[in-house]
């Protein structure tokens, strides 16, 4: 995390994009990033981890530095005015698609409870340690009223305490087993065998856990990401747990809204 924003940040960033930015920090966890213009940052995502020039635009492409700025800051980068080429667009995977269409009338997003998504361990020299960074983008004109919600492992653990208290009565009994397990610091909040099993009891038997249990964090815990329509928007989302209960999780509420976000991984494979 960031207690401020430095020259030498900003002047990392702005050699990672070639651009001219204006850099915000909005919470210790969340960095926001706006291009003066609109600006093609698929070259980047594309790249390889070494420095070259693309015929298009005029970003330098460095996947490393990105990487690493994000992992090794823990911060969620907002980037605002960042586009993606169409030819790229059709790439990129739709966020919770399922098996379901988007005229299908189940087609919804269910609740996503705090975790970071699965490590990996594609490229040479990586561990199970170095996980991907997610990338998540919208069409221009799409919007989604349910934000992607970013916070700390710590302040999670604080909420789910809050929560424990103030419903233990109404809770289901696996339910509470199962926060009381993420309450214990061994727990990554990760999406491997081991730990998925304890989100899927609280997704089977508490359809609205999440909505709840982001009433309780003091809003000064999170940054909650809307995705407004005519705005080009992009956040980049590390996965790392190197900093422990200070490592980024991230969640988002249920509702009957279609998803219509984008995603693809930032691996420097």
């Amino acid at each position: 995390m960031m207690d401020r924003i430095t020259s030498r940040d900003r002047r990392a960033l702005k050699n990672i994009f070639n651009a001219d930015l204006n850099i915000e920090l909005v919470r210790p966890f969340a960095v926001s990033v706006t291009f003066d213009q609109t600006a093609d940052i698929a070259p980047i995502i594309e790249a390889g981890t070494h420095r070259e020039r693309f015929d298009k635009g005029d970003l330098t492409t460095n996947k490393r530095d990105l990487y690493k700025f994000a992992n090794d800051n823990g911060v969620v980068l907002i980037l605002n005015n960042a586009t993606f080429a169409s030819s790229f667009t059709a790439k990129l995977k739709i966020v919770d698609l399922k098996d379901k269409a988007p005229e299908d009338p189940q087609f919804q997003l269910i609740q996503d409870p705090p975790h970071r998504d699965q490590y990996t361990t594609k490229g040479k020299g990586f561990t199970l340690e170095d996980p991907d960074s997610i990338v998540l983008t919208k069409e221009f004109e799409d919007q989604r009223n349910i934000p992607t919600t970013y916070t700390t492992a710590l302040h999670t653990r604080h909420a789910m305490q809050k929560m424990l208290l103030a419903e233990r009565g109404t809770l289901h009994p696996l339910v509470m087993d199962e926060m009381e397990r993420q309450l214990d610091k061994s727990f990554t909040f990760s999406l491997v065998s081991g730990e998925i099993e304890s989100r899927n009891v609280i997704l089977e038997h508490d359809e609205s856990f999440t909505n709840r249990l982001r009433s309780y964090y003091e809003d000064a815990q999170c940054y909650d990401h809307h995705w407004q329509a005519d705005a080009y928007q992009t956040v980049i989302t590390p996965n790392s747990w190197w900093r422990g209960d200070q490592s980024l999780l991230h969640f988002r509420q249920g509702s009957n809204e279609p998803s219509t976000l984008r995603s693809t991984y930032l691996s420097l494979a």
